[in-house]
């Protein structure tokens, strides 16, 4: 009693040590926490302040102030009061927290007095006086906007984007624009539609709509967001000229990191395209994103074009004088000053800290509650946790003072509001307030969000919930550990909730719910996390246990039943099982075939992970759709090996030597080309995204490539294979360079040079770039590495010692390319502000600036004194570097001339040919004329054969080719480069020999094994397509318009014989393997109901059988190799078989859906082969008359196929301008895919798509 008597007057001011004025702990927080600290210090025995002072290491007044009441000590403070009197830290902590919370809104002024600081949101329209700090920034967009379509403005997290576009732009536009802001949200497609709606139902009530404004209008958009641009073109049309519409698009990145539908993310994009793409001048669009998201963007070919040709606007981090400017001027607006001191430290610790806004305005708003009077001191400041504390403690004060229970919810709820990133920085999620009912009481779940709005933590907005800003991601650690703690488990519940949503908006169809695998994996997760479920997904999940159950149940029940009847029902067991066993087939068969048309979707933008899902396809079932998709997504890594490009280029090398022009492109591959006879050598595969970057070594043996698959390949030149594969960057890669001696790689990506050391794999990243880098160089000596891009700025690094040893500044908008003269005394780097500058590179600074329009390419010849720009325009300029005036102005046909690249000679310079998308141009520097074009449409292949070996293909295009007919085809010879007139091809039996016919009907025998031409004949000027050799190779007989058919005698070069047959076009024709038959076929005048095969007899030249029916025209026509069956095929969608013996039909094989053009029989007589015009091969099982696979992925009518001699692969020719080589062996296939797999770390890029049992 006496103690407690005692620690009571001690603490309510009685005499220890010295009087103290009472604290009535009911008057506040405040007051609260310093009455228990004086019953604290009573309780250690009433130690005087100057005996605490030499334990806390505080001055006597300081602590002496902590308990007086009046305001809030600093944390720092408290703990140290604590300590000394024996409390114990991390309890006291929390009280600190709880009051600091509780006095939030204490101050002295009027309650109305509002805060000039938005913490962790964003500045609004509303809060325009008080937005400070970005006056140049404000005007330059504003500039932007009035001049162009399109206005990207992008910058890190936290740079203060969406202040800029809400309390910068728009209270600058004037009463005649109609702006819209919008976040694209988990339905961006849909998001975007009905903000146009808002813009064209704005007038809706004064009469003035013009037609597009109606109801059925909007309608009409939701289903069609791509008429988006239509429908806002026609109202805009009955405005007045000088009313403008300003569409703003904050947070792009949300269509990204909440938006799961890549169907809905291309609408998105697509009706963006078309919105910017009209370029009306009384619409203009602007979108914020973060720069980790930028690179994503370009990967929508109609987005990257106009994003390309608008205005790049980066928002970079905040000057000392900008930091200084938003500190102090929103206080003075609010009639408040802030000390020296504070001004300093704040900028101190965010001068140049991309991302550091939010914090700073988060700990300015804490210290705003926190001041005495009218002024912020640095004590406020403090007390916060600064710039890198206040977040946190705020997070803390609001999870402190809840008890246990509404602990687990509010990791529950942060949890649910953050998206896990891929390679890029982890992002808030948006949801709608419904997605959180069922996750503990409606009165919990109100006020815990109750306390984080107060708190600024999170934002409730028209029923939906999100975290106020990234910044609370990445400043909280106990949310980073809640997120770290297990991200494949939070993957789990993310697909899970969507599962859930999808079950919900199919009306709870029992097909939507989890089963097998996916339900167990549920269960496993929800057996350790079931508190975090909502009241959907709890639905969700037990109905698909439910469901299990009953199956479960059946099952038990029909077993049970098949027990007590097995005596007398044994066989209907039997049959049961059977039943069973039928089903569960079926059932994977139907997976199987669904995996297979996945595949067939994701082929084209995915091929790896259609590879994939084609292999997880045919291992549950080998169906004809899953050895068909396994078979084409294998296809598609050998696809175009025989063509130029088949997309835009976008980057050019030549190799030092001066021999080999390296060339990459959209289309995923890379082109090897002779740089003096200007054939293709070679096909580099393995990008599964388009390759925007090229670089030699000093040597030429190795290649450097960078792709927008994130990667960066090494290949040897020589034997044209990937020797290393880069992995890491977090985006795609937009410039790459290899040092002199061929060990160390930097590549540009994201905000960060990577340097990789090529022999350990080893990677590093230079950081210092405030947005993308696009561009980066080697000096001569391989001292200095040059880097560009987004924030306007050249950095030099010492390479040795991985740091910046200047930064160059000149530009005023995004750098996009950089070239050293080969002395590396010179640099320079064009830019999005149409200059060019040279600089010294010794004296760091500016020694010229060249005119330009958009530069994006740049290249120096070898002697230094050259340089060639590329821009936005269609013009390549040359220029003297010496005189500083330009020499030479080439054509180049294209928008956008990616790429650059002079002969070591300097006499020849390569660039796009925008003439020709996919193709190369040669430019003679010295007559100004063009020399070459490598690739492109001309070098389309018009037709294809393969040798009976299968050692050679011969192709037709621009010119005659042989290639080598393996996994990667190589050119062998180019016969002739004047092949544009060649209409058909054919290899004799014995390879040796290539027949091929013009138009004109001129006839050429080609040796094989020299390239040259051994005879030359003319026959009718009306040869058709097709030859055919006898199978002694001495007969060579072809088909002529005027329905005859010529046999040439191969050694005298005459004609041996005429044969005559039906009336009616001949179109085809075939030797039976004996060489005794020759089957022709025959159609009716109108190509329609009428068709005839008629068999002749070679050695007396005259008919001996006919096959006639009412059969649409036949275009082809096959002997089997026993020669018992003939097969042909045409305009009847099927194909037909004939029994030679007997005459008759011997059956039909249908499943094509457009005219069949070509067929083959395998070798061993057991497989078939059509190609048709519906764009697929098919291979048929001629035993059962079943397709076994349908070979997709050329993109017109496939022309013509044919076997190899092991029957293990096809080769097809298409009218897409390509021939394929296929392997037909389904298990060969899987292991090639599981061999790319591993060799090109598709577990990194689909770890979710491999599983590990899939290439083990």
């Amino acid at each position: 009693m006496g103690a407690d008597r005692r620690t009571r007057r001690a603490s309510d001011g009685a005499r220890v040590g010295r009087p103290e004025n009472p604290v009535d702990p009911e008057a506040g927080p405040v007051e609260r926490l310093a009455w228990e600290l004086r019953r604290l210090r009573a309780q250690a025995g009433g130690p005087s302040y100057r005996a605490l002072a030499k334990k806390a290491h505080y001055s006597v007044s300081t602590l002496a102030a902590a308990t007086k009441g009046d305001r809030l000590p600093s944390l720092e403070v408290l703990l140290a009061f604590a300590q000394a009197c024996g409390g114990e830290p991390a309890e006291w902590e929390t009280r600190w927290r709880a009051a600091a919370r509780a006095d939030e809104h204490r101050v002295v002024e009027e309650p109305a007095t509002r805060c000039p600081y938005p913490g962790l949101a964003s500045f609004g329209a509303e809060d325009a006086d008080v937005f400070f700090g970005r006056t140049d920034l404000v005007k330059e967009l504003s500039s932007s906007v009035e001049c162009n379509p399109l206005t990207a403005v992008f910058g890190a997290s936290g740079s203060g984007k969406s202040s800029l576009l809400r309390a910068g732009l728009l209270p600058k536009l004037g009463s005649l624009w109609h702006t819209v802001t919008l976040t694209p949200g988990a339905h961006p497609a849909a998001a975007l539609t009905h903000a146009v709606g808002r813009v064209i139902g704005a007038q809706a009530g004064d009469g003035t709509a013009p037609p597009g404004g109606g109801p059925a209008a909007l309608e009409a958009l939701d289903r069609e967001p791509e008429r988006l641009e239509l429908a806002l073109s026609t109202w805009l049309s009955g405005r007045p000229e000088e009313e403008r519409v300003l569409l703003v698009i904050d947070q792009f990145e949300e269509a990204f990191t909440l938006c799961a539908d890549e169907a809905e993310q291309a609408v998105f994009h697509s009706a963006l395209a078309e919105l910017a793409g009209a370029q009306s001048p009384q619409l203009r669009l602007v979108i914020g994103v973060r720069d980790d998201f930028y690179g994503r963007c370009f990967a929508h070919r109609g987005l990257r074009a106009v994003l390309r040709d608008g205005a790049q606007l980066p928002v970079g981090p905040l000057s000392r004088a900008e930091l200084r400017e938003i500190i102090v001027e929103p206080a003075a607006q609010a009639g408040a000053t802030v000390a020296p001191e504070l001004v300093a430290t704040v900028v101190a610790e965010a001068a140049d800290q991309p991302g550091a806004l939010p914090l700073v305005a988060h700990a300015l708003r804490e210290a705003w509650y926190r001041r005495q009077g009218a002024a912020l001191r640095l004590d406020d400041y403090r007390a916060t946790g600064g710039m890198r504390g206040a977040v946190a403690q705020t997070a803390e004060a609001a999870y402190a003072v809840e008890p246990p229970a509404r602990q687990t919810l509010m990791r529950a709820l942060f949890l649910r509001l953050t998206t896990l990133g891929d390679g890029v920085e982890d992002t808030r999620r948006r949801v709608p307030r419904t997605e959180l009912d069922g996750l503990a009481s409606a009165a919990d779940v109100d006020a815990v969000l109750g306390r984080l709005a107060d708190a600024r933590l999170v934002v409730l907005s028209r029923g939906t919930v999100e975290v106020a800003h990234e910044a609370v991601i990445r400043a909280w650690p106990r949310l980073r550990r809640w997120l770290d703690e297990d991200r494949e488990a939070l993957r789990i519940h993310r697909r899970l909730t969507t599962a859930a949503q999808t079950w919900d908006e199919l009306d709870h169809d029992s097909g939507a719910l989890y089963r097998g695998v996916q339900l167990a994996a549920a269960q496993a997760w929800f057996r350790e996390h079931g508190n975090a479920l909502n009241e959907l997904e709890h639905d969700f999940l037990h109905s698909g246990i439910r469901r299990e159950r009953r199956r479960g149940r059946r099952a038990r029940w029909v077993t049970a039943t098949l027990a007590g009847l097995l005596v007398c029902a044994l066989l209907a067991m039997g049959i049961a099982f059977q039943q069973r066993s039928d089903a569960e087939q079926q059932r994977q068969v139907a997976v199987s075939r669904q995996y297979a048309a996945e595949s067939g979707e994701l082929r084209e933008r995915q091929p790896e992970a259609a590879a994939l899902i084609a292999l997880k396809g045919y291992q549950r079932a080998h169906t004809a759709a899953a050895r068909g998709s396994l078979l084409s997504a294998d296809a598609a890594f050998r696809a175009n090996q025989f063509t130029g490009h088949t997309g835009f280029v976008d980057a050019v090398a030549y190799s030092p030597d001066g021999r080999t022009i390296a060339t990459g492109s959209e289309d995923r591959t890379i082109k090897l080309w002779d740089a003096r006879t200007h054939w293709l050598r070679g096909t580099l595969i393995g990008h599964t995204d388009g390759v925007s970057a090229l670089a030699f070594s000093r040597d030429g043996r190795t290649l450097a490539s960078g792709s927008d698959d994130r990667t960066v390949r090494l290949w040897n030149v020589r034997t044209q294979r990937a020797t290393a594969v880069l992995p890491g960057p977090t985006n795609g890669v937009m410039s790459v360079a290899v040092s002199g001696d061929g060990q160390t790689v930097a590549a540009a990506t994201g905000s960060a040079v990577r340097l990789w050391d090529v022999r350990s794999g080893r990677a590093v990243d230079l950081t210092g770039h405030s947005a993308y880098v696009v561009a980066v160089a080697f000096s001569r000596d391989d001292r200095t590495l040059a880097s560009a891009g987004g924030d306007s700025t050249v950095r030099l690094w010492d390479v040795a010692e991985r740091r910046t040893t200047a930064v160059l500044r000149g530009h005023t908008t995004p750098v996009n390319a950089l070239a050293f003269t080969p002395d590396g005394r010179t640099l320079a780097s064009g830019s999005a502000d149409h200059t060019v500058r040279i600089w010294d590179v010794g004296a760091r600074r500016t020694s010229a600036i060249l005119p330009g329009t958009g530069v994006v390419a740049l290249a120096f010849s070898s002697d230094g004194r050259t340089l060639a720009t590329g821009g936005t325009d269609d013009n390549v300029r040359i220029w003297d570097v010496t005189a500083r005036r330009s020499t030479a102005v080439f054509r180049a046909h294209v928008q956008w001339t990616s790429a650059l690249a002079f002969s070591p000679d300097g006499r020849t310079l390569a660039a796009p040919d925008g003439t020709d998308a996919g193709a190369v141009r040669l430019w003679d520097t010295r007559s100004h004329r063009t020399t070459a074009t490598l690739g492109g449409r001309r070098d389309a292949v018009k037709s294809a054969a393969l040798s009976p070996d299968g050692r050679v293909i011969a192709t037709v295009g621009h010119s005659l080719r042989l290639w080598t007919a393996k996994n990667n085809p190589r050119p062998l010879r180019t016969l002739t480069t004047s092949a544009e007139l060649t209409r058909s091809l054919v290899f004799s039996p014995d390879g040796r020999r290539l027949a091929s016919v013009q138009s004109d009907g001129t006839m050429r025998l080609w040796d094989v094994a020299t390239g040259h031409a051994v005879a030359t004949f003319k026959g009718d000027t009306n040869v058709s397509l097709t030859l055919a050799f006898s199978p002694d190779g001495k007969t060579l007989a072809t088909v002529s318009d005027n329905r005859t058919v010529r046999l040439w005698d191969i050694a005298t070069h005459r004609t041996k014989g005429v044969l005559r047959g039906k009336t009616g076009g001949l179109s085809t024709l075939a030797y039976s393997p004996d060489g005794k038959m020759l089957a022709a076929t025959y159609n009716g005048s109108d190509y329609g109901t009428r068709s005839t095969v008629q068999l002749w007899d070679v050695a007396k030249q005259h008919p001996v059988a006919t096959f006639s029916g009412r059969a649409p025209a036949l275009f082809t026509a096959v002997f089997s190799p026993d020669g018992k069956t003939l097969a042909t095929a045409g305009a009847g969608l099927v194909v037909r078989l004939w029994d030679v013996e007997s005459r008759r039909p011997a059956g039909t094989l249908e499943g094509h859906s457009h005219n069949i053009a070509s067929i083959a029989f395998s070798p061993d007589g057991r497989m078939l082969a059509s190609a048709s015009f519906d764009n697929t091969t098919r291979l048929w099982d001629l035993a059962t008359r079943r397709t076994t696979a349908v070979l997709s992925g050329h993109k017109d009518w496939v022309r013509s196929v044919g076997f190899s001699p092991d029957g293990h692969s096809i080769v097809t020719r298409s009218n897409d301008g390509s021939a394929r080589l296929w392997g037909i062996d389904a298990d060969r296939a899987a292991a090639d895919i599981c061999a790319l797999s591993r060799a090109n770390h598709w577990r990194d890029l689909n770890p979710e798509l491999l599983d590990r049992s899939l290439c083990a």
